[in-house]
């Protein structure tokens, strides 16, 4: 290969890379706070040409990453991300999103971390991280297996679930007639229960303490997807002993960050309330 033909390949390189970088400017412009853009506007933000970033805007609108508006002239994301969207939001896997972070979660707070998502009245496990370093995890019976079923109401993951449910879907569970009570702190009328839920809702986190084994606790935070439905809910289990009461706090708030970054994973906005609001 002469000089000469191998300088051509590596400005036509430069330049696709330039193009590419470009593009990705262009579309980390577009937010929430700002979905509309002139070409000028996109010049000044890239700090380019107009006429570089015409003939770029000109390939992404032929493409239909983005839309210019015949009226205004401005442009907006264009069809292709909907498309794009959909596909990245359809192969999110729940499991793979909340399993590293789950895993953190049980190494800071040093217990018993759990994955589950609300099946009628009740609660399915569908990952565990057991805190092994902790002797105390192996003498309460706190830990909930995989696969295994618990009645919402008197689990924090069901609690929280259930919060985020509406009414009289929860009516339709016959819910009223399934309050059985585990322990002298179950909750097992129904009034109480609504007035659990929404202390739980405005807050955006549920502890459960004593209500279904004694001796136990849990604080659970909702896992919302990019349509904003409260998809799952992650938790730490512990036992209930001074130590743990003393940094319920503490708990709650990685619960509720850990759960967030699940949904931020899982293609939520972060629009609804999942960290906890301890004022």
């Amino acid at each position: 290969m002469s000089y000469s033909s191998h300088n051509s390949i590596d400005i036509s390189e430069k330049n696709k890379n330039q193009s590419i970088a470009r593009a990705c400017a262009i579309f980390d412009l577009f937010t929430e706070a700002k979905d509309t853009w002139s070409l000028s506007e996109i010049a000044v933000a890239c700090q380019a040409p107009i006429t570089t970033m015409q003939t770029v805007l000109n390939a992404l609108e032929a493409s239909e990453y983005l839309r210019r508006d015949e009226e205004t002239k401005r442009y907006k994301l264009g069809v292709k991300f909907i498309q794009k969207g959909q596909l990245v939001s359809s192969r999110l896997d729940l499991h793979e999103c909340a399993l590293g972070i789950m895993r953190q979660l049980s190494v800071d707070t040093g217990w018993n971390v759990h994955l589950g998502i609300l099946e009628g009245g009740f609660v399915l496990y569908l990952n565990t991280i057991f805190a092994s370093q902790n002797q105390l995890l192996n003498t309460w019976p706190g830990p909930a297996m995989v696969g295994k079923r618990n009645p919402a109401h008197v689990t924090a993951i069901g609690k929280v679930l259930l919060a985020y449910t509406d009414l009289r879907q929860i009516y339709g569970w016959n819910m009223e007639s399934r309050l059985e009570r585990f322990t002298e702190h179950s909750i097992t009328d129904m009034g109480e229960l609504e007035k659990e839920l929404y202390r739980t809702r405005s807050r955006g986190y549920a502890t459960e303490t004593e209500e279904h084994v004694l001796g136990g606790m849990c604080v659970a935070a909702p896992i919302f997807n990019h349509q904003e439905d409260a998809i799952a809910a992650v938790s730490v289990s512990m036992p209930k002993i001074p130590e743990n009461l003393a940094r319920i706090d503490d708990y709650i708030r990685a619960v509720s960050k850990a759960a967030a970054d699940i949904s931020w994973r899982m293609g939520s906005t972060g629009k609804r309330p999942f960290i906890a609001n301890l004022s």
